[in-house]
């Protein structure tokens, strides 16, 4: 699959999990494609004047209209700036999906310009956070949107890496199951983990 192609698949599975909007500021490469994608599933796309705004009014947009929400934006600085608007959407529940731009892992080695590791940022202040790009795209992105509404909802990070680049495997199959959590299957949850924590 090529970007173009993995938007698309990106974009289908948010509008199908009730999507309509992405906000965001688009900076070049795979988020130019995926903004195209959004537009092509008759999703519309709001431009952000930067990261910090189109976060908060993704995460405003989603908790008014109860949907998924996606939020593009640019690569590393850009990244840093979407965090306070992640992290609201984290406190305030709202189910918002980041999608960045990311530095193309096959390059990582040899360009420093905009590039440090967006997935460790982001880990402490979404719900998921995970490299796109990998072979199992379409799994990825279903799982995305559906964390994203189960309870208690809140963002999901996506590293929008090149296809074919991603050292970053997708989901194991399992994590479906383990994804949206039954009240019924809390016990056997809890009986697996080597230290649980129950808020």
């Amino acid at each position: 699959m090529n970007a173009a192609e993995i938007s698309t698949v990106l974009a289908t599975a948010i509008a199908q999990g009730g999507g309509d909007t992405a906000f965001g500021m688009p900076g070049g490469g795979n988020n130019l494609d995926f903004i195209g994608a959004v537009e092509a599933v008759g999703m519309r796309f709001v431009l952000a004047h930067a990261e910090t705004p189109a976060a908060i009014m993704a995460s405003v947009y989603a908790d008014l209209t109860d949907r998924p929400t996606a939020c593009v934006i640019t690569r590393g600085p850009g990244a840093a700036s979407a965090v306070n608007g992640v992290a609201n959407a984290m406190l305030d529940r709202q189910p918002v999906i980041i999608v960045a731009d990311a530095v193309d892992s096959a390059a990582y080695p040899r360009i420093a310009h905009q590039r440090f590791d967006q997935l460790t940022l982001f880990a402490p202040i979404v719900k998921w956070a995970v490299t796109l790009g990998c072979e199992r795209t379409d799994i990825t992105a279903e799982h995305a949107v559906r964390l994203s509404m189960t309870q208690p909802r809140g963002p999901v990070f996506l590293n929008f890496d090149p296809p074919g680049q991603s050292p970053v495997a997708g989901p194991p199959a399992e994590v479906a199951a383990e994804i949206a959590v039954l009240p019924e299957d809390a016990v056997d949850l809890i009986s697996r983990a080597i230290r649980p924590v129950i808020l």
